[in-house]
């Protein structure tokens, strides 16, 4: 007869804890890179800003807005993206006014020329004061002429704010804002969404006054899904998904 040995209820105990502690390893290691990942973004939006600022104080005007970069900006003429001419009206602007809200208005993309929001990136590229930009192009693609956010793979727009977005609820004073997205239309919420509400909520707790409607981070969506209450202050933090977004307001004007 042979004498068939299994595993003792101890052993199975001590197999099972090493199992937990390895998922429990895992799932923190992926919580640090996520966090270190939204850490290394709200540095990109602070270099922004002050990219903007200090290209606004050197030229006069904001990027996007110059009427001529191919004069002022090294290398910018007969570029195709860095030597378009903005309309010089203090804005960072689309065709007809066009507010950030209005990116992909009607339905379509921004168009490749003609755009402020876009070529703000390549008269900022060409002052040496971003990187992840050809001046060359005019492709709305992130590492063409608009440079990738470093979350989700997603490109970074500039414009203005003048009036409240496409059925959406937004809560913020006029000035110049920025704003990541996977898509160019704005005016699908649906194509918003990028962080979780706690991950939105951790990043205005670090750098604005952790409320979703006033302040340099608001809240994007405004619906239950990002928020405690539809339009209310605080975020919902206890959903995981990615069903949020935010502007960041410039301290421009």
């Amino acid at each position: 007869m042979r004498n068939n040995t299994g595993f003792t209820l101890v052993e199975i105990a001590i197999v099972i804890v090493i199992i937990g502690l390895l998922i429990g390893g895992v799932m923190k290691g992926q919580e640090l890179i996520r966090s270190s990942a939204i850490s290394a973004y709200i540095s990109q939006l602070k270099e922004v800003e002050t990219a903007v600022r200090f290209f606004k104080n050197k030229y006069g005007v904001l990027p996007g807005d110059m009427t001529n970069p191919d004069t002022l900006l090294p290398g910018c003429d007969g570029t195709a993206g860095c030597d378009q001419v903005g309309d010089g009206n203090t804005k960072i602007n689309g065709a007809g006014d066009a507010s950030i809200f209005q990116v992909g208005a009607g339905g379509g993309p921004i168009a490749s020329t003609g755009d402020e929001r876009v070529f703000a990136w390549s008269h900022l590229a060409a002052a040496g004061l971003v990187g992840g930009v050809n001046i060359d192009s005019t492709t709305i693609r992130a590492g063409e002429a608009i440079p990738a956010a470093k979350i989700n793979n997603t490109m970074m727009f500039l414009g203005w704010a003048n009036v409240v977005g496409a059925g959406l609820s937004y809560d913020m004073p006029l000035g110049t804002y920025l704003i990541s997205v996977p898509s160019v239309d704005l005016t699908d919420s649906g194509r918003l969404a990028l962080l979780s509400g706690g991950e939105i909520a951790q990043m205005d707790r670090k750098i604005d006054d952790g409320n979703a409607r006033t302040g340099v981070i608001v809240e994007a969506l405004a619906n239950t899904n990002c928020r405690t209450a539809t339009g209310g202050d605080e975020y919902l933090e206890t959903r995981g998904n990615p069903t949020c977004n935010f502007f960041f307001r410039l301290g421009l004007n």
